[in-house]
């Protein structure tokens, strides 16, 4: 998911009363407290911006690509690292020591666009799978008003 437009907007007062806290763009947003870490939800973002106590961010640093780290931790189930199941939370202690294999940034760009590729093929496959599915649902409905046409 790429964050990189939002509708809300905050004034000086609010950021400061909300203690909200500052995210560059590129870091990875994931959730670090209760049910949610369980969805295994990440968010690229693309424009800097704010976040709240529930979520944790990865910044990361020169010679390291958002979109290398923001695949890899897709990959992640982040439950495994969490420390209550009951109301589970993460602890950036406990993240910092995940590894993350760090090849050369041109080797990291390159298999991210080779991802982004496959990705948005099976994004298409997808689209095309469900509108064959309502053109299929569409012409059986038809088939059927057809063959009961007239009878009654």
């Amino acid at each position: 998911m790429d964050l990189s437009e939002s509708q809300d907007k905050l004034s000086p007062v609010a950021l400061k009363d909300a203690k909200l806290v500052s995210v560059r763009a590129g870091a990875v947003l994931f959730p670090k407290s209760g049910a949610a870490i369980a969805t295994n939800n990440r968010a690229l973002l693309t424009a800097d911006g704010y976040m709240v106590s529930h979520l944790m961010a990865l910044e990361p640093k020169e010679r390291v690509s958002s979109e290398w780290i923001y695949h890899l931790l897709c990959r992640v189930d982040m439950m495994d690292y969490a420390d209550n199941t009951g109301y589970p939370s993460l602890k950036k202690s406990v993240v910092e020591r995940i590894e993350i294999p760090l090849p050369p940034l041109d080797e990291q760009r390159r298999i991210v666009a080779r991802l982004n590729e496959r990705m948005a093929a099976a994004e298409r496959a997808v689209r095309a799978a469900r509108a064959t599915a309502e053109a299929a649902a569409a012409l059986s409905a038809s088939l059927l008003r057809d063959a009961f046409a007239g009878v009654g």
